[in-house]
């Protein structure tokens, strides 16, 4: 049991540096009243070092051979809550929490999604390691995915450093990303209102931005409010500046009635 190695198909990659955990763990910023989240604990290599930390870990594993070493290594420290479960079928509990975990790769856009979409309201952010091809496409200057203009319109994230496959056991062929994720303090009312605006403009993402707002606003009510705000018409719409998104909604907040909101 002690020399199980990670199963590379479900994308299991243990952290084995410890300097990039304790910086993990650092940035996160946890508090001693924290509730948080490691997703994929593996053997306990982040878990064991939150303990203290916090008010409460969730040490959620889908497998039942690691969940045995997380009893073994875990089950006397009164913080720790061992979870067997599949992180994406796991009701996380209605409250704050943060994440401090090395995503399994295999999960790791789905996992973005369940945490800054589908728990907006209640996680306040941490920090994740996930693969380099899924933290790139989360800074890049044209973007067409609404999930990800989403992301960073409640979310400061921040891309703090590339990781070397050797930090992991087995080494992945592939570049790691660990980033930092802090939640803004910025109503959530209208989120889904405002995803469903984001799918529905980012239809056309070659499409000129003057082109694709007149699918909601008057000529005059576009023209005025680029013009105050200095947003470019002529530009491709998928490479405007995620601010750009937050005002442009409100703007459809403002003057569209509601009846003419994508849903």
């Amino acid at each position: 049991m002690k020399n199980k190695l990670p199963v590379r198909f479900t994308g299991q990659h243990f952290t084995i540096n410890h300097k990039l955990i304790a910086e993990a763990i650092n940035l996160a910023n946890i508090g001693k009243l924290d509730t948080v989240l490691d997703i994929g604990a593996g053997k306990g290599y982040i878990a064991s070092k939150l303990v203290n930390l916090c008010k409460l870990v969730l040490a959620i594993e889908n497998d039942i051979r690691l969940i045995h070493i997380l009893n073994k290594s875990l089950s006397s420290f009164t913080s720790v809550k061992i979870v067997h479960s599949d992180f994406m079928k796991y009701r996380i509990p209605r409250k704050p929490f943060k994440v401090v975990s090395n995503i399994p790769f295999n999960i790791s856009s789905m996992t973005l999604k369940k945490l800054m979409y589908q728990n907006l309201d209640n996680f306040y952010g941490g920090t994740l390691i996930i693969p380099s091809t899924c933290a790139n496409k989360l800074f890049r200057s044209r973007i067409s995915n609404p999930d990800i203009i989403f992301y960073h319109t409640f979310y400061d994230i921040e891309l703090i450093q590339d990781i070397h496959p050797s930090s992991f056991f087995p080494p992945p062929t592939i570049t790691s990303s660990l980033i930092k994720i802090e939640k803004k303090p910025k109503s959530t009312i209208h989120h889904q209102k405002y995803l469903s605006f984001l799918r529905f403009m980012l239809k056309y993402p070659d499409k000129n931005t003057r082109t694709v707002l007149k699918k909601i606003f008057r000529k005059n009510q576009a023209g005025s409010f680029t013009m105050k705000y200095d947003i470019s018409l002529d530009i491709p719409i998928s490479f405007l500046h995620i601010s750009q998104w937050d005002i442009i909604f409100n703007e459809m907040l403002n003057l569209v009635p509601e009846r003419f909101h994508p849903t």
